[in-house]
């Protein structure tokens, strides 16, 4: 959210105020929120690229291959890794023996590029929903009939629920 939003958000609050308030007044709060530090933010520098060489197992070129053709196969995603899991177990050792011998043919020659965010101060803020995630999280893992694997979406769901106005009130507090 920009601070003119921010301060748009926070004027918008202040007339809610059950007294009046007189509009000359909104220049002179504006600067005691400048003066305040409102307006500062995490400076984030971003574009430092990691660039590091992968040793891919053979378990992993069999992963990508399969996952590919279960994608094709329109296979929902949430089972594709599971169904790789069972057919690699199924695989004898000479059908494994192909993929490791092709794996380490290419160590070497795959690397991955993973873009490196830094906030200063070294902490990055969360967002609103990470917020929420946070603290419902334990509420959510104290419900014994939700499984580890749907948690995340529960609290997906929940977040949904939430009327704009709580959102937005969960979203200030992650900016704070």
């Amino acid at each position: 959210m920009s601070t003119e939003m921010k301060f748009e958000s926070f004027w918008t609050a202040i007339n809610q105020c059950p007294y009046e308030l007189p509009l000359e007044i909104k220049p002179f709060l504006q600067n005691a929120l400048k003066a305040s530090g409102f307006y500062d933010t995490p400076v984030v520098s971003s574009g430092s690229v990691v660039t590091k060489t992968k040793k891919l197992s053979g378990y992993n070129l069999y992963m990508r291959e399969k996952m590919a053709e279960l994608k094709a196969e329109n296979v929902p995603s949430g089972e594709r890794m599971g169904k790789v899991s069972v057919m690699w177990k199924t695989l004898n050792e000479e059908d494994k023996a192909v993929y490791k011998t092709r794996a380490s043919a290419l160590v070497g020659t795959v690397t991955t590029k993973k873009t490196v965010s830094k906030v200063e101060g070294g902490v990055k803020k969360l967002s609103g929903y990470q917020l929420y995630v946070r603290e419902t999280m334990p509420v959510v893992k104290a419900d014994t009939t939700i499984g580890a694997k749907e948690r995340m979406g529960a609290i997906g769901k929940l977040w949904k629920a939430l009327s704009k106005e709580t959102q937005g009130e969960w979203k200030v507090k992650a900016d704070v």
